[in-house]
């Protein structure tokens, strides 16, 4: 157990904790005890912060929602379609490693949780808007069998990328995990470049 310094502001020191205990133990299994032993104040100061452990779960949701509106608008394109796909891949996966814990929960646990599914099911949809609309408007193809392949391959392309973020906050010392910089140079980029392969830009 990692204790959070006192330094810290009392809001981010309980948030960090919560993050911590959810990591290591579930929503389930993180008590709000146990995340004011990890912030190194008293329960009661807790809850003068947050009423309840869904409270915190909520704030959580909303840094996530606000980081990924962030991601959205701060994307420009490049002109060069291959290292734009390539960018908003890793756009996405630092924003797994900002969020594992919301992550993991909703691998974990979403199913118990309405809210919580609807926010992790969020990011992936939203990074699909990101693609789509800021990426993919800007180049066109030329015949329709061109744009059914590419919407193939575009699948492929998200299944791989979150296939990795999956293993790399379940399973970071799998065989199967790469380093971000990588697996983005060596799987995602020969995807990238069948994406693009007859794209005249």
């Amino acid at each position: 157990m990692n204790f959070i310094a006192k330094k810290v502001p009392t809001d981010q020191r309980i948030l960090a904790a919560f993050q911590q205990l959810i990591i290591n133990n579930g929503y389930f299994g993180t008590t709000t005890k146990k995340i004011a032993a990890v912030a190194q104040i008293n329960e009661s100061t807790l809850f003068r912060h947050f009423a309840t452990k869904e409270d915190l779960l909520n704030r959580l949701l909303e840094q996530n929602q606000t980081d990924l509106i962030t991601v959205i608008n701060q994307f420009q394109i490049s002109g060069d379609p291959i290292a734009d796909l390539l960018r908003a891949a890793k756009g996405y996966l630092n924003y797994v490693d900002t969020h594992r814990a919301l992550f993991l929960l909703g691998i974990r646990e979403s199913y118990a949780n309405a809210n919580l599914n609807q926010a992790i099911r969020q990011a992936p949809e939203l990074f699909n808007q990101l693609v789509f609309e800021k990426i993919m408007t800007q180049y066109h193809l030329t015949t329709p069998s061109e744009k059914a392949k590419q919407q193939i391959h575009l699948q492929n392309f998200f299944t791989i990328l979150f296939g990795q973020a999956t293993l790399k906050v379940t399973y970071p010392d799998s065989f199967l995990t790469k380093p971000d910089e990588k697996f983005l140079n060596e799987n995602l980029r020969l995807l990238a470049q069948e994406i693009f392969r007859n794209q005249n830009t």
